[in-house]
C-alpha cells in the first residue's frame, strides 16, 4: 500500500496547523472587534457565483408544474362521475364509438400524445 508523503510529514502537518492556529487567532481577534463596537477588517470582495440552467432543465421544471397541476386537479374531481358514465353507457349502447368518424378522432387524440411525449 503507497504511503501518502505530504500527510505522513510531521513538517506538513505541523505548517498546516500553525496556518490553522493563525486562521483561529484572526477570527478570534476579528470577534472581538466587532463586540467591541470596533469596526470588522474589510474583506475582498468575491465574484458573483453565477449558474444556467439549460433549455431542457426548464421543460422539465414546466412539464413537472403541469404534472403536479393536473394531479390536483384530477384530485378534485370525484372518482366516479354518475352523469358521464350513463352517457357512456348509452352511447355504446346507440353504437356511438364504432363509428369512422369518432375512431378517427380518438386515433388523432392518441397520435397527438404519442409526438407528445417523443418530444420529451
Amino acid at each position: 500500500m503507497a504511503m501518502n508523503p505530504i500527510q505522513n510529514n510531521p513538517l506538513a502537518r505541523q505548517s498546516a496547523l500553525d496556518a490553522f492556529a493563525a486562521t483561529q487567532k484572526r477570527d478570534e481577534k476579528a470577534g472581538r472587534l466587532s463586540s467591541e463596537g470596533g469596526a470588522q477588517p474589510a474583506r475582498p470582495e468575491r465574484a458573483a457565483d453565477k449558474a444556467e440552467i439549460s433549455d431542457t432543465a426548464h421543460r422539465l421544471a414546466n412539464l413537472r408544474q403541469t404534472l403536479d397541476e393536473g394531479i390536483a386537479a384530477a384530485a378534485a374531481e370525484p372518482d366516479v362521475r354518475a352523469d358521464r358514465v350513463a352517457e357512456v353507457k348509452q352511447r355504446l349502447a346507440q353504437g356511438y364509438y364504432q363509428s369512422v368518424e369518432v375512431q378517427a378522432k380518438v386515433a388523432d387524440g392518441l397520435g397527438r400524445v404519442i409526438r407528445g411525449i417523443e418530444e420529451l
